[in-house]
């Protein structure tokens, strides 16, 4: 079985994490939301990932923030 190159479960753990490229990853900044989106979609975590200057702030949604958009994106 393949060891994972990212510790997907102890970043999805925090509501909130900040990913700088170089230092928590090498691909480019595009690849690395995908993998992102990838990682949390096999475990079933609805994100929502922000581009920044120095790389991506990712925000696993809670049940309470989850709710929340669902009533205002209605």
């Amino acid at each position: 079985m393949p060891t994972a190159i990212y510790p997907w479960d102890v970043w999805f753990r925090r509501e909130r994490f900040s990913l700088q490229r170089g230092r928590h990853y090498q691909c480019s900044t595009g690849s690395m939301i995908q993998q992102l989106r990838n990682a949390a979609s096999v475990r079933e975590l609805p994100i929502r990932i922000i581009r920044t200057n120095r790389g991506l702030v990712a925000f696993v949604l809670t049940d309470l923030a989850r709710a929340i958009r669902e009533v205002t994106d209605a």
